[in-house]
């Protein structure tokens, strides 16, 4: 991704990670969203178990309320 012009790199060395992961998935998957969402998608069935199900949650007894 090109930088706006008159952009200077951030001090925060957090952002300047987060812009590099960017840049290297725009680059992995052709800049192509579609791609990455395919590829998403495919972890995510890989990885079910380490999944929120926030339906099953919102419904069991179990979960804490935080409402006052």
């Amino acid at each position: 991704m090109s930088q706006p012009e008159g952009h200077k790199e951030c001090l925060d060395p957090l952002i300047d990670e987060v812009r590099r992961i960017r840049k290297s998935l725009s680059d992995r998957f052709d800049n192509d969203v579609g791609k990455l969402c395919d590829y998403l998608q495919h972890i995510e069935e890989q990885q079910r178990e380490r999944l929120v199900d926030r339906a099953r949650d919102l419904k069991s007894p179990s979960t804490p309320s935080f409402r006052h």
